[in-house]
């Protein structure tokens, strides 16, 4: 995913597990509910920027959604499966844009008129989530949708995890292949609003499931730039 604050460390997480093999075949439910909101109450016009978009999951179910999309990552690995998805499918590849974590994001970011980044920012430390968000949402034009999501602290993530000095979270567990990452995950909904600074918050769901024992559950914000 996207964006750490010790870039060899999630960076080289996530290029090892993309180069595994890893590949999300669906988007969330969620997601594709927020999006399907969202066109019926104002469309996206312009460009989507899917801001670590992984393997592609989201990407796929919004071009095909008729949007136009870009996708950021700093895997090239992930990026890789992203053109192999697309040319599998017979699907016109996005803009796709390598990120390098150990520089300032704006500067690196194409233009978008709407933002999804979805299971992607946290995976930061709490300052560099707060001003990556920050930077995302300078970015993005007045009345722009913006739609993000993030565990709750009710997440298998947080049990996982020793809590650093600033709050920030280090995986000690093998979770999918993530120990070692750093995760930047609210404490509450007060927390996570005021991350979106900026934003008119139109609505914040919680959703998840318990599989196996293990509960993952997670926030969404949806809204618009003010």
């Amino acid at each position: 995913m996207l964006m750490p604050s010790k870039p060899a460390t999630n960076t080289e997480v996530w290029e090892q597990i993309y180069r595994g093999g890893h590949r999300m075949w669906y988007p969330s439910e969620a997601l594709v509910r927020i999006v399907r909101r969202h066109e019926k109450l104002e469309g996206f016009a312009g460009t989507i920027l899917d801001h670590g978009c992984g393997s592609g999951a989201a990407a796929e179910f919004l071009v095909r959604s008729g949007h136009k999309v870009v996708c950021t990552e700093v895997s090239e690995e992930a990026l890789k499966i992203v053109r192999h998805r697309f040319a599998e499918a017979n699907l016109a590849e996005p803009q796709l844009v390598r990120i390098d974590p150990a520089q300032p994001l704006a500067s690196q970011l194409p233009a978008y008129d709407h933002l999804v980044a979805w299971f992607s920012v946290y995976y930061n430390t709490k300052t560099d989530m707060q001003r990556q968000l920050a930077s995302l949402i300078a970015g993005l034009p007045r009345q722009g949708a913006f739609i993000m999501a993030v565990p709750t602290v009710n997440d298998v993530a947080v049990r996982s995890c020793d809590v650093l000095p600033d709050g920030t979270r280090e995986m000690r567990r093998d979770i999918s292949g993530q120990r070692g990452a750093l995760l930047a995950i609210p404490e509450s909904v007060n927390e996570l609003r005021a991350l979106c600074d900026g934003i008119d918050i139109r609505d914040v769901v919680t959703f998840g499931m318990t599989f196996g024992g293990e509960t993952s559950e997670y926030f969404a914000v949806y809204g618009v730039k003010r």
